[in-house]
């Protein structure tokens, strides 16, 4: 069996936390633009890829996740990452196969 995980770096309890308006097109959510919430996924990041065992897939539900993706393959070099290694249509069907996995 196969072992994957959804993660959203946008963490709305943790903007709440940091006293902003919760709303998904803020530069404070983007972890690019937000080290405090950069260092807070980190952490998140770094518990879920060492204390559970190998992980074969993760999912990260925001496109601004390099720093996140690069800590997963540190951690875990062989884990594949949708959505920053991979296309993942969402809300639409392609008309045709996609390139790639």
């Amino acid at each position: 069996m196969k072992v994957g995980f959804y993660f959203s770096p946008e963490d709305f309890w943790f903007l709440h936390q940091q006293g902003h308006v919760i709303r998904r097109k803020a530069d404070y959510a983007d972890i690019s633009n937000n080290p405090g919430l950069l260092a807070h996924n980190q952490k998140q990041i770094q518990e879920l890829f060492t204390h559970y065992g190998p992980i074969d897939v993760a999912f990260l539900d925001a496109f601004d996740n390099a720093a996140i993706r690069d800590q997963i393959h540190q951690l875990q070099p062989q884990c594949l990452i949708t959505r920053g290694e991979m296309e993942t249509p969402e809300q639409e069907i392609p008309d045709e196969p996609l390139p790639g996995p």
